[in-house]
């Protein structure tokens, strides 16, 4: 088996920047550090490959400052809670395995374009919206069969996002609850 070339300090791989090619053989291992400047290691296979592009912060969060979301919600558990419903209602309106996608994606339900490029500016509205330090309650949308966008998004219990669905009888889809 030859000898695998190093990789020359200052390499870039994605948003990695090799700073010590360290070790030797199949699992030789590269100290990077991550635009955003966070150090790791990982392996040099795994960089050539492209297998890893940037630190799991900056794959998440998009690795500029505040990146965690602390700046906008401070509070750890409001801001998990949050950016769970966020991430949750861009998957359902996206991602055609989801489970719920027919409900929301497949008729034809989206997320505002600017908040799928930017969760900060999801999260900052959410906290606009009264009740977003509830835990019991519920993100909604006041039109059902609008988007997820400005002026159609409050946060209510859980029986009166209940109402706010459609169903089907007879194959033919009706709204029930909320005008």
């Amino acid at each position: 088996m030859g000898v695998t070339k190093r990789i020359a300090p200052g390499t870039v791989f994605g948003k990695w920047t090799v700073l010590k090619d360290d070790g030797e053989g199949r699992n030789r291992k590269a100290i990077v550090q991550c635009e955003c400047g966070r150090v790791g290691n990982t392996l040099v296979r795994v960089l050539r490959r492209g297998s890893t592009t940037a630190c799991l912060r900056c794959r998440l969060y998009g690795g500029h400052p505040g990146s965690d979301y602390s700046d906008i919600c401070p509070d750890k558990g409001n801001r998990a809670r949050l950016l769970m419903v966020i991430r949750s209602a861009i998957r359902r309106c996206t991602k055609t395995s989801h489970k719920d996608y027919g409900h929301y994606g497949g008729r034809g339900i989206r997320v505002y374009q600017e908040w799928v490029a930017n969760r900060r500016a999801f999260l900052a509205y959410l906290m606009t919206l009264t009740g977003w330090d509830n835990p019991s309650l519920q993100i909604d949308r006041v039109d059902n069969d609008g988007h997820y966008e400005p002026g159609n998004l409050r946060f209510v219990t859980a029986s009166i996002n209940n109402l706010n669905k459609s169903r089907k009888t007879n194959g033919i889809r009706r709204d029930s609850g909320n005008d």
